[in-house]
């Protein structure tokens, strides 16, 4: 998972993950964002992390995943939602 040009999450679950899932949440700033990110899966650990990141211009959020070979497992976004006060 990427804000902007800031990788925010990267993890690799197993063949014993029956499933994989991860949090991210944003807060803009005059300086830049702060972010909080979980993930956990079915073996993969749990995983915090609270990170800053620098103001960039055209913020582009990425969410990228793949399979390590091809078969009947899927990888979906389930929800993405932004929250954009007016006035602030």
């Amino acid at each position: 998972m990427n804000w902007g040009n800031t990788p925010i999450l990267a993890r690799h679950g197993a063949a014993q993950d029956a499933a994989v899932a991860g949090r991210a949440e944003g807060a803009i700033t005059s300086t830049g964002a702060q972010l909080s990110v979980e993930s956990w899966g079915t073996v993969l650990p749990f995983l915090p992390v609270i990170l800053n990141a620098p103001l960039q211009p055209g913020l582009k959020v990425d969410f990228r995943a793949a399979l390590s070979s091809a078969g009947f497992d899927t990888i979906a976004l389930t929800n993405f939602t932004v929250l954009r006060y007016p006035g602030l």
